[in-house]
């Protein structure tokens, strides 16, 4: 009988002895997996950090390269300028610079001059010191006429000629604001441009004076017509310097 206490006891110490054992491995293993799942913790997040990271730079990249793109598509070259189209408001203009004189001129065009099509058959002299700009009285009435003339004014101007306005018919309502000219008051002295209405838009040469230039422009077609006429005195000019330098 006492052996059989005896053996229970001993059976009683061993489990004692294998529970206590068994809590301190498992104190163990719960000192160690914090530290193991703290690295893979941070380890997922350092991952998922990085995908973002990347995400948010392909996003960025690709507005930047869009924007680039687009801004890019609005410059152009034409006539040997560079152009660009602005975005104004509701208003498409198209701006080009070069040096003019000493100076550097700019360019604000309302027509896209790769699309402006008004027929040119003219060959220049080289601008008198006086340039009078003549328009017809029904031309002057169109909408967008000032536009025009400002255009002329300012581009002759700035090439050191001295600039004046005109009529080229003799109507009462106008008497006395603008003095007369027609291609006859062309001289050494004078070049004429002949602003006026016609069937269709044009710019010519005067068929009598070869210092007087007309630039029909149709029906109230004033500032396409200008601006090609313009073009046609820069292409020539262009001309002539590329031919020098040659």
């Amino acid at each position: 009988m006492e052996k059989n206490h005896e053996k229970i006891f001993e059976e009683i110490a061993e489990n004692k002895e294998r529970k206590k054992n068994f809590n301190e491995d498992k104190k163990e293993d719960l000192k160690e997996k914090p530290e193991e799942i703290s690295k893979k913790t941070i380890g997922k997040e350092n991952r998922q950090l990085l995908m973002a990271l990347i995400i948010i730079a392909i996003v960025i990249g690709g507005f930047v390269l869009t924007y680039y793109l687009i801004q890019e598509s609005k410059k152009f070259e034409y006539q040997g300028l560079k152009w660009e189209k602005i975005k104004y408001q509701n208003l498409d203009i198209y701006h080009s610079a070069f040096p003019y004189y000493e100076n550097q001129f700019n360019l604000w065009f309302r027509v896209d001059p790769r699309k402006n099509n008004i027929s040119t058959n003219i060959t220049f002299q080289d601008f008198r010191r006086k340039v009078i700009i003549s328009s017809d009285y029904n031309s002057t009435k169109c909408n967008k006429a000032v536009l025009g003339t400002a255009l002329l004014g300012q581009f002759f101007g700035a090439g050191k000629r001295e600039v004046i306005g005109a009529i080229n018919n003799k109507n009462p309502d106008l008497r006395g604001i603008n003095p007369f000219a027609n291609c006859s008051n062309s001289s050494e002295s004078r070049s004429i441009i002949i602003i006026e209405m016609s069937e269709t838009p044009e710019i010519v040469n005067d068929a009598n004076f070869a210092d007087c230039y007309h630039i029909k422009v149709g029906n109230c077609e004033n500032v396409a017509a200008t601006e090609k006429f313009v073009l046609a005195v820069l292409k020539q000019f262009n001309s002539k310097e590329n031919s020098t330098t040659a």
